[in-house]
């Protein structure tokens, strides 16, 4: 959750990427493909690699909700607000999530090793 909220393509890209991998057939973990966890994560790798989003330390995150008395979660929204008002700062943001996700595809093709 950290590293989806650290950047606004972040989230977005990552609901993208989920119904891209779905309605191709990737996400099929019964047929030995991908989770939707899995593709999260090569999303957060390829961010943090790309240095769009800052590396989270793991010993900083706390180790577990078993204590927590926050029974009302805050809703975050997927875009930020200001994105929904002004129309050139969401086409902004339109074609960096476009960028990033081609660059994606580029990375796992192209780089990753």
């Amino acid at each position: 959750r950290n590293y989806l909220n650290s950047h606004p393509c972040a989230r977005p890209g990552a609901v993208v990427l989920k119904d891209w991998s779905k309605s191709c057939g990737i996400n099929n973990s019964i047929g030995g493909y991908y989770t939707s966890y899995a593709v999260n994560i090569m999303w957060i790798y390829y961010l943090v690699q790309k240095g769009i989003i800052p590396y989270i330390d793991p010993l900083s995150i706390p180790q577990s909700l078993v204590d927590c008395k926050d029974y009302n979660p805050q809703y975050v929204p997927i875009f930020p607000p200001e994105i929904e008002v002004d129309a050139a700062k969401r086409e902004a943001m339109f074609r960096q999530m476009g960028e990033l996700l081609v660059g994606f595809y580029a990375f796992y093709c192209f780089e990753f090793d």
